[in-house]
């Protein structure tokens, strides 16, 4: 069981093998310096050229477009470095939503996501632990 585990976090190389022929990578962002870490891991050491890059961010039902201004520096500095980029901005509770996003996207071979947000003092917070349990594809998630 704990090996299984350990292939399904991803543990073994946090860099996906190339036989896994990654071509959309989501990465979770939440406007937190772990989101900040997890966006510049995967820009520097996943994301190959002709990958397609999706930034998601799950905002609070009452939000408005101001906050989600930070989703669009992710967007620049993506395509600054070549690569497709797309935004998704769900709306909702985090864990719920991205739940839901990462198991009925098509085509989406990796999630890269911060251990925590900015709201926890844990190692792991509540969204990485739930993300990792209730999903079928690699996630990596980077401290």
């Amino acid at each position: 069981e704990f090996l299984r585990l350990r292939q399904h976090l991803n543990l073994w190389n946090p860099i996906a093998p190339p036989e896994m022929g990654v071509n959309i990578i989501a990465i979770a962002v939440d406007g937190s310096s772990h989101g900040r870490t997890a966006f510049k891991f995967a820009l520097d050491r996943l994301v190959k050229t002709g990958d397609k890059i999706m930034v998601v961010y799950v905002a609070p039902k009452e939000s408005g477009e101001a906050d989600t201004k930070f989703v669009e520096e992710y967007i620049t500095e993506g395509e600054g470095n070549g690569f497709a980029v797309e935004r998704m901005i769900l709306k909702g509770k985090p864990l719920e939503e991205l739940l839901q996003f990462v198991n009925t996207t098509e085509g989406l071979k990796c999630l890269v996501m911060g251990s925590r947000g900015s709201g926890t003092a844990q190692k792991l917070g509540s969204v990485a632990l739930g993300v990792v349990s209730g999903v079928q594809i690699p996630v990596t998630v980077v401290q």
